[in-house]
């Protein structure tokens, strides 16, 4: 084992966890299919079976019912490449590697779809996000992994999904931001995917990132609507990163923002259970694990911020999860522990029966999933930001406390999430129970993201049009 190994950091990771080395998954009589839906910028307090009061996610709130609903779930990061990294590696941003624009994952980083794919899986997926792209090795173990089409159709409106039909969205502007409706194509090679499904001799794994409810928001009629007209045109959504953050929208304006985003976040529900529903129409239900997740929040001025990556605040890092397994889970069952990104690669191998690599940093889910009363020791969920130059943060969480490092400044912020659940009143007294944990866990990451080779994540190559898409977006200036 070498020093640029994953496995190096394992042991000190196990001892900060408090976890026990992961051990070989047994093997369920039929391997379940898997579908793992990943909503991109969808914040946990905007989902109905989280308590909003919106009626946003009724497809969502239907599948909570059917299955287990995560309480405390927490991004690794604030922004989509990080956490996405950590969802198909169970490994630290700093440890995969992918922490900017400007990386691939270290070499020797097993990830989730390769080892079901090893295991015997048909592995399948679909982006709709320019930052999960293959270049930057998201695609490693996926047999099909369409990071081209929505991105295509941007141009050329190929299915007429962005332009046509009654309410449709504004077609894209490079120079304003994202525009048009992506939702229709995850689902068109959602449904042909498991079209293919019905009898076929090797259970699946179907990855589906939607990315509509990230700005700009721009959801269709009904949905630009359908939360409030404040007075406000819905063109307010169009154009969010040229106007930066710093703009001085009206009252009027940010409540019409909000109401394009939640309009964003029910139109993709509604797509989501026609997927749903594609599952029941074709038989797979009973044996299909259904995992739907966010990689991060959005803020809306809670902290004087808006939109996201540029802290840890719980807008932006609290997510939801929902997971369904019929048969094996108590349905309608709400889980208040807090769980992380890296929990996920554990948890879909376990309940497949395919061992766990030693890779892993999470824990799997499954026991308490499928028994709530199964001990689950609390965990610290560790936390980074580090989106650009203007940003370094470490943060470290449990259920009732929070504690943030700000590596520039070289401040730390705390909070008693028990009394403050808004991180609205800092701690000013030290001792801080999370420091020592904290700084422990920086200097190793420190420490793992120093021993990658210059050549661990070779630096990915973007043409024009990706980069064009990323600065639409606002990750490049």
């Amino acid at each position: 084992m070498t020093a640029h190994s994953p496995t190096f950091w394992l042991p000190f990771c196990l001892a900060l966890l408090g976890m026990a080395g992961p051990s070989p998954a047994a093997e369920p009589a039929v391997r379940p299919n898997i579908l793992f839906i990943m909503i991109d910028t969808l914040r946990a307090d905007h989902v109905g079976c989280y308590g909003y009061s919106r009626p946003t996610t009724p497809s969502l709130d239907h599948l909570a019912t059917e299955g287990v609903r995560l309480e405390q779930m927490m991004s690794v990061s604030s922004w989509t490449m990080p956490s996405v990294g950590s969802m198909f590696t169970s490994l630290y941003p700093s440890q995969h590697n992918i922490v900017n624009t400007q990386c691939r994952f270290a070499k020797g980083v097993t990830t989730l779809a390769s080892t079901l794919r090893d295991a015997g899986y048909r592995t399948a997926g679909v982006t709709t996000n320019p930052l999960v792209h293959s270049k930057f090795g998201y695609a490693d173990g996926f047999e099909v992994y369409d990071d081209f089409t929505v991105m295509l159709s941007a141009d050329l409106d190929l299915f007429g999904d962005a332009t046509d039909g009654p309410g449709a969205a504004a077609p894209p502007n490079e120079e304003l931001g994202r525009g048009g409706v992506t939702s229709p194509m995850v689902n068109r090679f959602a449904e042909g995917f498991l079209a293919k499904q019905q009898g076929a001799d090797k259970p699946f794994f179907l990855f589906l990132l939607y990315f509509d409810p990230h700005a700009d928001y721009v959801p269709p009629a009904p949905y630009n609507t359908m939360f409030g007209d404040y007075g406000v045109s819905p063109e307010i959504g169009v154009g969010i990163y040229p106007r930066g953050p710093a703009h001085p929208y009206t009252p009027a304006e940010k409540k019409q923002i909000v109401s394009l985003y939640d309009g964003e976040i029910r139109n993709t529900d509604e797509h989501i259970g026609k997927v749903l529903a594609t599952l029941d129409r074709l038989g797979l239900h009973d044996n299909t694990v259904v995992l739907v997740l966010s990689d991060h929040g959005e803020e809306f001025w809670d902290h004087d911020g808006f939109l996201h990556g540029d802290n840890l605040f719980d807008e932006q890092v609290h997510v939801p999860l929902l997971i369904r397994y019929p048969g094996q889970f108590p349905p309608g069952t709400v889980l208040p522990h807090q769980a992380s990104h890296i929990d996920v690669m554990p948890t879909l191998l376990d309940l497949a029966g395919v061992p766990i690599p030693h890779q892993c940093l999470g824990r799997s889910l499954a026991p308490v999933l499928r028994d709530p009363t199964a001990a689950f020791p609390p965990r610290i969920a560790f936390l980074e930001a580090q989106t650009n130059s203007h940003t370094d943060l470490k943060g470290a969480r449990l259920p009732d406390r929070k504690l943030v490092h700000d590596r520039l400044a070289d401040t730390y912020t705390a909070f008693a999430l028990a009394n403050d659940p808004g991180e609205n009143a800092p701690l000013r007294d030290q001792p801080f129970p999370l420091l020592p944990p904290l700084r422990q866990w920086t200097e190793e990451m420190d420490r793992a993201h120093l021993l990658q080779d210059a050549t661990a994540g070779a630096v990915p190559v973007l043409d024009q049009k990706h980069l064009q898409q990323l600065k639409a977006l606002g990750y490049l200036r």
